[in-house]
């Protein structure tokens, strides 16, 4: 059977960490392992994925769950709760329903501190990969007979009706999918100077961190989004309310972010190579990754804030004071002229340098911008947009563009009551639902929690064309959004009957929003 490794450097002479491997995430084949009834568990799991394929493109990730759930003996003994149509959400109702959540999720939290997930979809990166391998007479070296039957499962897993391949696994097939004739070439280079060399055989022993095991084979994944991932399920069960149920889980994941930030700016002299500083910031997968991304501080600094304002014997102690001082500078050298911020580096190329882009298939790839399309697409950007204006002090009164946000969000909802968008808004630039009568899950949760930012009561994309499966999404945001909505939408009580019970409830509701602001006046204060 597969094990999911966590925080493991391995016997290669070769690999390094600068952090001692906090957050790495690495496969490996034991024979031995699993009893009969585990075995069969996968293998339903696998088949289950194969009969369905072409409706379902996207695995659930369930391999490396079955392994932690096992491994921690969990078992949910909170009752599920189940709301008919037409019927009445009650404060209870909501709560049993989060702490659900919030304890299953807590128990699939890595030993290191940070949540593990797949981080793939994209049907061009395995292929190089083993072209080059094979190329350098390293394929069976590098990967035994089981990582290639794994490969192997996850080509035809996605192969589409029609026999080809797409860029990605919801893409129709294309030529490129299809032939696959993309041939790494920084690792070619490499080869050529010397097949032996320790340079080459340092890209060797990192493979391991680049491939994911799921029910529908072995993938290559754009390297892991520990860091992106362990930032919003933190906020999620922080929103929760349930810190004195939870309080082992944040204090790790508070850990883990602390030790994740980058404390150094890359060595030598960086800017004359063109690099950009680093200190203070967060990557998007752990500290070994070494590229700053302005989202992933962002998040992170706002996890590590929140933690500050907590009660240190739950959540562990605070960031040191300069640590996040450093944060705020690596943010604000990110910000553009015209008030926006890059993701990577700071945006001032010249736009024409666009039309030397040799990638047909990828979109705004050669110069930075301030504006990108990462989550699918315009229900996740107006979440993060009304979101951003409410924290502004920004309100639905005050606001024209809360009001167009929150009126697009309510257009664009389905009768089920929630809300689907297709991955082709991102190439088309215009909204496109998904089809069917379907409402997907994850775009529901930020439909709700854009519609809360905006003062009502009630899954990833980038260069346009290159969509990528955030498997713990599914996961991390039906929770928060849950929690949000009993956090901040006043919930009656069952037991609440008369006129005078409402009245009170009215003013405990008040008072509760108080404190809410209160908070987060707090957050701001110290930011």
């Amino acid at each position: 059977m597969w094990r999911l490794k966590i925080a493991e450097g391995g016997k290669s002479p070769y690999i390094y960490s600068t952090n001692n491997f906090l957050g790495r995430q690495t496969w490996e084949f034991d024979p031995d392992a699993g009893t009969p009834e585990e075995r069969v568990e996968v293998e339903d799991a696998r088949q289950n994925f194969w009969k369905n394929r072409f409706h379902v493109k996207s695995s659930s990730d369930l391999l490396w769950q079955f392994q932690f759930l096992r491994e921690k003996k969990f078992k949910q003994t909170i009752p599920q709760v189940k709301v008919e149509d037409g019927e009445e959400i009650t404060s209870e109702t909501a709560t049993a329903a989060l702490r659900r959540s919030v304890h299953l999720f807590s128990a699939l939290q890595a030993g290191d501190g940070h949540w593990c997930a797949e981080n793939g979809g994209l049907l061009f990166f395995l292929p190089p990969l083993v072209f080059s391998l094979y190329i350098t007479g390293h394929l069976n070296d590098v990967f035994s007979a089981e990582h290639r039957k794994e490969m192997l499962r996850y080509i035809y897993c996605h192969q589409n009706e029609d026999g080809g391949w797409g860029i990605h696994i919801e893409g129709e097939s294309t030529m490129f999918g299809t032939v696959l004739c993309y041939v790494s070439t920084c690792m070619l280079a490499c080869w050529v100077e010397d097949p032996n060399g320790d340079a080459f055989k340092k890209h060797l022993a990192r493979i391991a961190d680049y491939i994911w095991v799921g029910e529908d084979g072995i993938k290559m994944q754009s390297f892991g989004s520990q860091i992106w991932d362990t930032s919003l399920a933190l906020q999620g069960l922080i929103a929760s309310n349930l810190s004195d149920e939870i309080g082992p889980t944040l204090k790790e994941g508070h850990n883990f972010l602390k030790n994740s930030q980058l404390t150094e700016n890359p060595s030598g002299n960086y800017k004359r190579m063109f690099r950009h500083a680093s200190k203070g910031a967060w990557t998007f997968s752990d500290k070994d990754h070494g590229w700053q991304v302005s989202d992933c501080t962002a998040e992170s600094f706002k996890c590590c804030l929140l933690f500050s304002l907590m009660p240190p014997e739950i959540v562990g102690e605070k960031m040191e004071t300069e640590k996040m001082y450093d944060s705020v500078n690596l943010i604000l050298s990110l910000q553009s002229k015209n008030g926006g911020f890059s993701a990577w580096e700071p945006a001032g190329a010249r736009s024409w340098l666009e039309w030397l882009n040799p990638v047909e298939f990828m979109e705004d790839l050669v110069i930075e911008h301030e504006y990108g399309n990462w989550g699918i697409c315009f229900t996740y950007g107006t979440w993060f947009g009304l979101g951003g204006l409410a924290a502004s002090g920004r309100t639905y009164e005050n606001c024209l563009a809360i009001r167009r946000g929150v009126d697009f969000l309510l257009k664009s909802q389905r009768d089920d009551g929630g809300w689907a968008e297709s991955y082709l808004s991102c190439p088309k630039k215009v909204y496109v639902p998904s089809e069917g009568d379907q409402s997907n899950l994850v775009q529901t949760a930020w439909a709700l929690m854009g519609l809360i930012h905006g003062g009502q009561e009630l899954s990833g994309s980038f260069m346009r064309n290159c969509m990528l499966h955030y498997a713990l999404f599914r996961n991390i945001f039906p929770m928060w959004a849950l929690a949000e909505y009993r956090r901040q939408v006043p919930l009656l009580p069952k037991n609440m009957k008369s006129i005078r019970d409402y009245e009170w409830f009215q003013h405990q509701s008040r008072s509760l929003l108080i404190n809410k602001w209160v908070f987060e006046s707090n957050v701001f204060a110290a930011l």
